[in-house]
């Protein structure tokens, strides 16, 4: 019984922070989707999520969840604006479970043109989608197809 009690409390915390998560990844998506030519970067807003959650990552997200957060994070540095940064870590790993049994880092060649930037945008904006169905997994169970389609238009 104190399991439940305990596994219902660390789903409700999830649910909150999945939920911040998303948002942060579909504005991430929106960025990508504009990258071209001519604007190859990304802000380091779009780039930056609220502190809080940040830290409630580290506390409470699923390994599977904390691992592709950090490694879509970690593959950008080398896109955002003014970061420093010529390329980006790569970051590779298996799951089984929902549990992470290996890990392992490279580096991007240098993001110096657009093709190589083109790339990792690619790359970035499959990774954005994968985290948000890894999110929808774990929160809805297994019994999804693990698809989803969604057509949003700014607001402003």
């Amino acid at each position: 019984m104190r399991e439940r009690v305990r596994a219902d409390a660390i789903r409700d915390q999830r649910a909150v922070l999945y939920k911040i998560i998303i948002v942060w990844a579909e504005g991430l998506l929106g960025a990508l989707y504009a990258m071209n030519a001519e604007q190859p970067r990304i802000s380091s807003e779009v780039w930056h999520i609220d502190p809080t959650a940040e830290t409630d990552i580290d506390l409470y997200a699923s390994d599977v969840v904390h691992t592709r957060f950090n490694a879509l994070r970690g593959l950008l540095i080398g896109l955002v604006d003014g970061s420093g940064f010529t390329d980006s870590p790569l970051v590779f790993w298996n799951e089984h479970g929902g549990r992470i049994q290996s890990l392992s880092a490279t580096r991007t060649p240098p993001l110096d043109n657009w093709g190589e930037q083109q790339q990792v945008r690619d790359k970035a904006r499959d990774d954005a989608l994968t985290l948000i169905s890894a999110i929808r997994a774990e929160i809805q169970g297994g019994e999804h197809s693990g698809y989803f389609v969604s057509y949003r238009l700014d607001r402003d």
